[in-house]
């Protein structure tokens, strides 16, 4: 997953990107007032899933796709 803060970075290589195999998402920076909200990273992370080697898979991943795979 490549994530960028301005959709104008990429425009041009959208279908090249994902012709590559690549997702990218584009996630703006917070503003100072935003709080960190916990909830939406996990349902980004969620939809963004794991595409390493299952070895590799993080213990904190694990735990976001079991308190996921209720909902």
């Amino acid at each position: 997953m490549l994530v960028f803060s301005d959709y104008e970075d990429i425009k041009e290589a959208t279908l090249y990107l994902v012709a590559q195999g690549y997702g990218y998402s584009v996630y703006g920076i917070p503003s100072e007032e935003e709080g960190f909200d916990l909830a939406g990273y996990i349902e980004m992370f969620s939809d963004w899933g794991w595409n390493g080697p299952s070895s590799e898979i993080p213990d904190w991943f694990m735990e976001l796709r079991d308190d996921t795979e209720d909902d």
